[in-house]
């Protein structure tokens, strides 16, 4: 890893619908009967994609969460009976999170990971902050030392409670 992160967020809200033809009426008569079509479109009163992005720079580029066993290949933090925490005990510039859809046998994960996160390393969770379902990611730039994260699996195919999930990481600093 170079000195320095370079980061991006963009999200687009879509809004859906579906509209009837009917080719069998009318100057514009054909084959075809009642057609219902579907559109997707940007919600209007956005009216746009939000975005942004920055630079950390200055910074030491120590990775936890990548390269431990093998470099490019992550180091999964995997939940005991589907939960499991993550405590930064330094100051980092960046943590990125993901749901990769695996349980730790590899076999598929088709669930939820929610997140939590304590305000001290000894305190209690403030409270789920968000969900990650299969595929999904999240970039938390500027996390301050002392915080703990606790991931927990939901839902999909999860067993009785006691399916062990990977979750995928990278803390940098």
């Amino acid at each position: 890893m170079a000195n320095r992160v370079e980061y991006a967020v963009s999200t687009t809200a879509i809004k859906s619908t579906t509209y009837g033809l009917n080719y069998a009426s009318g100057a514009d008569q054909s084959d075809e009967a009642d057609t219902t079509r579907s559109l997707d479109y940007i919600e209007p009163n956005i009216g746009k994609t939000l975005g942004g992005s920055g630079t950390i720079s200055g910074i030491a580029a120590t990775v936890i969460g990548y390269g431990g066993s093998t470099d490019g290949d992550p180091d999964y933090l995997t939940t005991t009976s589907g939960s499991g925490t993550l405590a930064t005990s330094a100051a980092h510039d960046m943590m990125f999170v993901k749901n990769p859809g695996l349980k730790a046998d590899g076999t598929e994960f088709t669930g939820n990971i929610t997140i939590k996160m304590a305000k001290t390393s000894a305190g209690a969770d403030q409270g789920e902050f968000c969900s990650l379902s299969k595929g999904m990611a999240i970039v938390l730039p500027s996390v301050p030392t002392g915080k703990t994260f606790t991931f927990t699996a939901t839902g999909g195919n999860i067993g009785s409670g006691d399916d062990d999930v990977k979750v995928e990481y990278a803390l940098i600093t």
